[in-house]
C-alpha cells in the first residue's frame, strides 16, 4: 500500500486538504493511502480532482471514507450541472478549477456580465464568482495581485436575483479549456 509522507521542507505537521489530481488507473491504492493519512491526522480533508461520477463511485464503494471534495473545471462556459447534482447527492463539495475560465477574454466582455455587473456595481469577474458561490460551488480564483485578491473576495455584499441567475445559467456552452479529461465528458449531458 502506498503511504503519504509529508514534505519535510514544508515545515507542516499536517495539510488542510490533499487531492488525487487526476485519475490514473491505480486510484484505489492511492485513495487508501490518503485515507490512512487522514485517519493518522496528517490531513484534515481528502478529495479528488478531475474524477467523473463513475470514478468517484468506485472510490466510495471501495473505502470507508468518501471523498470530501471533487475539484473539477467549472466556470460560466462549463457549468457542470449534472456533476454538481451528483456531488450534492453524495455530500461531496464541488470545488471549481479555473472559476474564471482561464482568462478567456471574450467571457469578460460578455454583454450579459457587463449589464448584470452594472446593476450591482460589480465587475464581470465578481459576477462570475458570486454566481458560482451562490450555486454552492467553492471558488478559489488564482491571483498574486493584491488588488485582484481584494476584489475577488468582495462578493459577499450582494446576492444575484433569480432572473440574473437564469441569464447567467444560459451562458453555459459546455466548453472546457484544453486538456480536459475525456472521461469527464461522461457527465456533461444534462
Amino acid at each position: 500500500m502506498k503511504q503519504l509522507t509529508l514534505n519535510r521542507r514544508s515545515g507542516l505537521d499536517y495539510f488542510d486538504l490533499v487531492l488525487i489530481h487526476w485519475p490514473m488507473g491505480d486510484d484505489i491504492d492511492t485513495w487508501h493511502a490518503l485515507v490512512a493519512a487522514y485517519k493518522a491526522g496528517k490531513t484534515r480533508a481528502i478529495g479528488i480532482s478531475n474524477f467523473n461520477s463513475r470514478q468517484t463511485l468506485d472510490l466510495i464503494h471501495q473505502s470507508s471514507v468518501r471523498p470530501m471534495v471533487d475539484q473539477i473545471e467549472t466556470h460560466l462556459l462549463l457549468q457542470q450541472w449534472k456533476m454538481h447534482e451528483f456531488l450534492e447527492k453524495e455530500s461531496i463539495v464541488h470545488e471549481s478549477y479555473s472559476p474564471l475560465g482561464n482568462g478567456q477574454q471574450h467571457l469578460m466582455s460578455n454583454p450579459v456580465l457587463t449589464e448584470i455587473g452594472e446593476k450591482y456595481g460589480k465587475s464581470p469577474i465578481q459576477i462570475i464568482l458570486r454566481y458560482l458561490v451562490q450555486n454552492d460551488v467553492v471558488t478559489i480564483p488564482r491571483s498574486t495581485n493584491p488588488a485582484h485578491i481584494k476584489s475577488n473576495i468582495d462578493i459577499f455584499d450582494f446576492e444575484l436575483d433569480s432572473d440574473d441567475l437564469k441569464r447567467l445559467r444560459v451562458l453555459d456552452e459546455r466548453k472546457p479549456i484544453d486538456g480536459w479529461p475525456a472521461e469527464m465528458r461522461e457527465d456533461e449531458d444534462y
